[in-house]
């Protein structure tokens, strides 16, 4: 997969599925889950993907959510259990809030940049 070399995610072990309605979510497109500690990721796709920029955006979008995992990781299993009543899941969601746009710009950008060196 050219996007695991990209990414230089060699180490893991990425297995691509289909799914009508991923998540239980008419609107997701994609997701991602992992397995860290032993270098397993899994990307669920919408089974309507097609060739186009969108998707392959789609593609490194939850492949960063694999590479970023071990990080996803340390919070749930170091700082959220460190943190008290609700604190564990307002840090979680607004971690989320902003890391989620900064996945897709990243995703975006990559894809705009791997395609304008394809142009030459």
């Amino acid at each position: 997969m050219l996007w695991v070399e990209l990414l230089n995610m060699q180490e893991w072990t990425i297995t691509v599925a289909l799914d009508l309605v991923p998540n239980e979510d008419r609107d997701c497109a994609g997701l991602a889950t992992s397995q860290p500690d032993i270098n397993l990721g899994q990307l669920t796709l919408r089974a309507d993907i097609e060739d186009t920029k969108e998707w392959e955006i789609t593609i490194v979008h939850e492949l960063l959510h694999v590479k970023h995992s071990r990080i996803d990781s340390y919070f749930e299993i170091v700082v959220a259990p460190n943190l008290n009543g609700v604190a564990p899941w307002f840090a979680w969601e607004t971690y989320k809030r902003l890391y989620e746009p900064f996945v897709h710009s990243m995703a975006v950008s990559l894809v705009e940049i791997r395609q304008a060196q394809a142009r030459g």
